[in-house]
């Protein structure tokens, strides 16, 4: 048969195709339909307050002794302090719940045209050596627009999707980007199309978010996360509830154990390890689709949870270290990822997900942008057009100037790392490649972040306005102050966090225990503990209930825990594992793995990136400034 030639879309910004898998057995040809259709925009959500104002605003109409969240779905969870009992209706029965819709937004929804039916499939591409094929059928004679028959190439992990999703009895009507789109390099339909992925997620009946064969016990992984996330209820702010229906009544709490056996957490270990959860582009796709009636799926349709649960049961697992030792930091990996999930209707800040899904895979270092355009702020979705002809370092430097003259700040620079030259060639940094001409004031989003993001609020300048101008051709002037010069730059960290934590004790300035004070108050070893937690203490940062160590937690853990004991004048480094962490630990291994520690003339400590250097070293014209 003749290879499938696609026929042109003839509107592609308000048409799509779909697909119909034709039915057949596990081992027949897989056969299908394509045909175009009329998608509409979704209807613009209203804009709402942020979480913290809505909270604050429902709290006011709660009677003494209630508290309430507004969960990413929409709905309020009221609870009651003392018994810690929940429910989803407000304590006075004069008050709305929040669950309804507002009518006028029902109204215009039931004005609009009615979206077409269909199932929007998020997977994994795999590898396109050894390809299947697909076989495409003749659109039906009697419709208006008649399709070409052929053969399509598609990848084996596509193929396993297909077969494993296929009815017996019943055609079942698809999206599949892979097929629906063609993606032929030079196609201007693929570059039309990839602003539509909102639409095509959010107007789907349902995404299934497939991950793979059933392999792995992954139906016991499935089951357990599937009745965890039905016992916890998790707002906006990433506060935790027990959900009004939940049968294990402490299992929210973040101190309480969950009773897994080694075999349980292996297969919770093994599902959320699968090359799904790297991918980049199936970040967007979970963040819109409808939790409610949206699946994760392991081969046949019997191995399934709801994504309502997922967003639940992953969160809930971050909480409990005792867990971590089994699990790693898989769950903290992906709970940012659904943290974001009520922010579908004004868009996600560009920073906020630029920074999420630097560490994610994808084929083409141009979709570290257009990859994400579906879930973005949308006044900064609109000034972005993709367009794969354009050099990649062109197209972020368009990202990171647009972004400072809307913001007028340049809070995008926290994403830059100025590596040395060997962290890209050995790979060290991630992809190994270097894109050409890329600015060093821009990131390079094309490579996993070797450190960790500084968080904003341990910047002086906080974030006032930048007074900073691009000049051609890869120019940025800034008006900055200069705070210090370096003097001398300790070796950096390794780029693991435990042999970086083990690592630190090596940057300990020589008089650090001689009661000597700080240039900038306080004793020098305070100082330094707080500049490998870069602040990130209780006493700078005091919250109610938070979970912030103190300086003198963070002391003695350092000295008793981090610090190589003396023995007879030899240092023997004590072991340090994931079990012993203290919060501070954990922090402080991630933020300083990578780093090195600089010393400036005048006795200020910080930390620096990869490459600093000192003033007598700083023979290219580099600069340093460290802030206090």
């Amino acid at each position: 048969m003749k290879k499938y030639e696609y026929q042109p879309l003839n509107n592609p910004k308000e048409e799509i195709r779909l697909l119909s898998l034709l039915p057949g057995s596990p081992t027949d040809d897989l056969k299908l339909r394509l045909w175009p259709v009329f998608l509409p925009d979704p209807i613009p959500e209203p804009q709402e307050e942020e979480p913290e104002d809505a909270t604050a605003q429902m709290q006011d109409t709660l009677p003494p002794g209630w508290v309430c969240g507004k969960t990413p779905e929409g709905p309020f969870i009221f609870e009651n302090e003392e018994s810690e009992e929940t429910t989803w209706t407000h304590p006075s029965t004069m008050q709305d719940d929040g669950a309804t819709p507002p009518v006028a937004a029902a109204a215009s929804a039931a004005a609009a045209p009615p979206p077409p039916r269909y199932e929007a499939l998020s997977y994994v591409w795999g590898s396109q050596d050894d390809p299947d094929v697909a076989f495409v059928e003749a659109h039906d004679p009697d419709a208006n627009v008649v399709d070409s028959s052929g053969e399509l190439s598609i990848t084996q992990n596509l193929a396993v999707a297909l077969r494993s999703l296929r009815l017996v009895d019943r055609e079942r009507t698809l999206w599949v980007d892979a097929i629906c789109i063609n993606q032929a390099y030079d196609s201007a339909e693929k570059e039309s199309q990839i602003p539509r992925m909102a639409a095509i997620y959010t107007l789907a009946q349902r995404v299934i978010i497939w991950l793979g064969p059933k392999t792995d016990d992954s139906e016991l992984a499935l089951s357990t996360l599937a009745h965890l996330g039905r016992q916890v209820q998790i707002d906006l702010q990433g506060f935790r509830y027990r959900s009004p229906d939940a049968t294990e009544k402490r299992w929210f709490h973040p101190a309480e154990p969950l009773p897994y056996s080694q075999a349980v957490c292996e297969s919770i270990r093994r599902l959320l390890s699968r090359e799904y959860f790297e991918r980049l582009w199936i970040v967007q796709e979970i963040l819109l689709a409808d939790p409610n009636t949206s699946i994760l799926q392991c081969g046949g349709c019997s191995h399934q949870m709801s994504l309502y649960e997922f967003r639940r049961a992953v969160p809930c697992l971050s909480d409990k270290e005792h867990l971590r030792p089994m699990l790693g930091d898989l769950p903290n990996y992906l709970e940012p990822l659904l943290r974001l999930s009520g922010r579908r209707g004004t868009g996600i800040p560009v920073e906020t997900i630029l920074a999420l899904i630097r560490q994610r895979k994808c084929y083409s270092p141009w979709d570290k942008i257009y990859g994400v355009l579906g879930i973005v702020e949308h006044d900064f979705a609109r000034l972005v057009s993709p367009k794969y002809s354009l050099p990649v370092a062109q197209v972020y430097t368009d990202v990171f100037t647009k972004v400072l003259k809307r913001d007028e700040r340049l809070q995008l620079l926290r994403q830059c790392e100025l590596l040395r030259d060997r962290d890209h060639q050995d790979g060290a940094a991630g992809a190994g490649i270097i894109i050409d001409g890329l600015p060093s004031w821009v990131p390079d989003w094309s490579t996993p972040r070797k450190t960790a993001q500084l968080r904003h609020y341990v910047f002086s300048s906080g974030l006032s306005r930048a007074c900073a101008v691009v000049e051609p051709p890869n120019g940025l002037r800034v008006t900055g102050r200069k705070f210090a010069t370096v003097q001398a730059v300790a070796p950096a960290a390794p780029d693991t966090e435990l042999e970086a934590l083990r690592h630190i004790s090596s940057w300990e300035p020589d008089d650090l225990f001689e009661k000597k004070d700080y240039v900038a108050g306080g004793s020098l070893l305070d100082a330094f503990l707080s500049t490998l937690a870069v602040g990130y203490l209780s006493e700078r940062y005091p919250v109610k209930d938070g979970v912030m160590d103190s300086l003198e937690v963070w002391r003695q853990d350092y000295l008793t825990k981090v610090r190589c004991p003396v023995d007879s004048g030899k240092q023997q480094q004590k072991v340090i594992g994931d079990e012993n962490l203290s919060v501070t630990m954990f922090e402080a291994a991630k933020l300083v793995k990578s780093r090195t520690f600089v010393t400036t003339e005048d006795g200020h400590l910080g930390l620096g990136p990869p490459c600093a250097k000192s003033d007598e070293q700083n023979n290219d014209n580099t600069f340093l400034k460290v802030r206090n």
